[in-house]
């Protein structure tokens, strides 16, 4: 929302689901939360391998910046590769999930939502090893499972990520976490809600 130049930012996901709204409504609301202005569009991919197709994820990235788009969140998965492609040759920021995708299109990934699953799977096998069952576990910014390279990633300065670049606009994220681990800062979460 702040860097945004044409006030136009868009949204890749793979599939319209409340799971996959967790990453593309947090995107368009914190644009819109620091830029009221800014029209979000978002687009899904669909089709008969929506986590990987980056043909097609990539087709919706040109289509959102011949509209102007110029920041583009995406949530596809293996389809993000298409989005990046997307980027380079159009001259847009990308953003990407899961783990460090800046290297895969330097000086076109703004940022990246990293996952941490790797803690889920450690907590989930101690829970079993111990005998518990039917336990249902949620992790977030407090238990360091979700973050931005930039707050959260080892090494952040070598990610590639052109958010690196932007050292003011790093604190400020660096606080809205910080409000948000506090509860000072409530995101609601579209899988809960009612």
């Amino acid at each position: 929302g702040s860097l945004t130049e044409s006030n136009k930012v868009g949204v890749i996901g793979a599939l319209d689901i409340p799971f996959l709204h967790r990453y593309t409504d947090a995107y368009a609301e914190g644009a819109l939360a620091v830029n009221p202005d800014v029209e979000v569009s978002t687009l899904w991919v669909g089709g008969d391998n929506p986590f990987s197709d980056p043909v097609r994820a990539k087709e919706q990235a040109l289509a959102l910046a011949s509209g102007g788009v110029d920041h583009i969140y995406a949530a596809t998965a293996g389809g993000n590769f298409g989005v990046f492609e997307a980027a380079k040759e159009e001259g847009f920021f990308a953003y990407g999930v899961d783990v460090n995708q800046c290297p895969d299109a330097p000086g076109f990934v703004m940022e990246n939502m990293i996952k941490r699953v790797d803690l889920a799977i450690v907590d989930a096998v101690d829970q079993l090893m111990a005998g518990e069952t039917g336990f249902f576990n949620t992790y977030g910014l407090a238990e360091g499972a979700m973050g931005l390279v930039s707050l959260v990633g080892e090494n952040p300065g070598d990610s590639q990520c052109v958010l690196q670049d932007y050292p003011d606009l790093i604190e400020i994220l660096r606080g809205l976490q910080q409000q948000i681990i506090d509860g000072e800062l409530v995101i609601e979460d579209p899988m809960f809600a009612q």
